[in-house]
């Protein structure tokens, strides 16, 4: 019995270090600047020619890019401007709705503005629970809908309430 303890320790211990290892990979992504916003997009969506690429533009005038891989997995990316260099950034982990119909997260853009991004896949919104007052936009062509609203708002009780932070968004691959 104690051999199974120790071994479950062990396998616990290992998950964990490597999903904090993957966690790491994604600060020590490498930035490529580049002299124009439209030149470091093209190396983005070079990049990321594989995936899906939602831009949105926010009511704040910052462009941030919704990318989908694989089975319903997203991350946010934003524009990095520093010297009259530009970047495109990740400001989000991965979000995987997989075996789920919708999902949430919190970022900061590299301009210092909190925005909050709810995700759900097409058709589902109508099965999230409670009431949901939140404006979702079709993304994606209609195959997902997304909400973007300023400011962390996960943890309150409105966070399915509220003024979406999107002055338009565009499929773009």
């Amino acid at each position: 019995m104690k051999q199974v303890v120790v071994l479950l320790f062990f396998f616990l211990f290992f998950g964990l270090a490597s999903g904090c290892s993957q966690g790491e990979s994604v600060e020590k992504e490498e930035e490529i600047t580049f002299a124009t916003d439209a030149q470091a997009e093209a190396y983005f969506l070079d990049d990321h020619a594989e995936s899906d690429v939602e831009a949105m533009l926010t009511t704040s005038g910052e462009k941030l890019w919704i990318v989908r891989s694989g089975n319903h997995t997203y991350s946010i990316f934003g524009l990095k401007e520093r010297k009259e260099e530009y970047a495109i950034v990740r400001v989000s982990a991965q979000l995987s709705l997989h075996n789920t119909i919708g999902g949430g997260m919190e970022v900061s853009s590299p301009h210092g503005t909190d925005y909050t991004v709810l995700l759900v896949k097409k058709e589902r919104r109508k099965d999230l629970a409670g009431p949901v007052t939140v404006t979702y936009l079709p993304i994606f062509n209609g195959e997902a809908e997304a909400a973007v609203h300023n400011g962390h708002i996960l943890d309150a009780e409105d966070a399915h309430s509220g003024e979406s932070a999107v002055e338009s968004s565009e499929t773009i691959q």
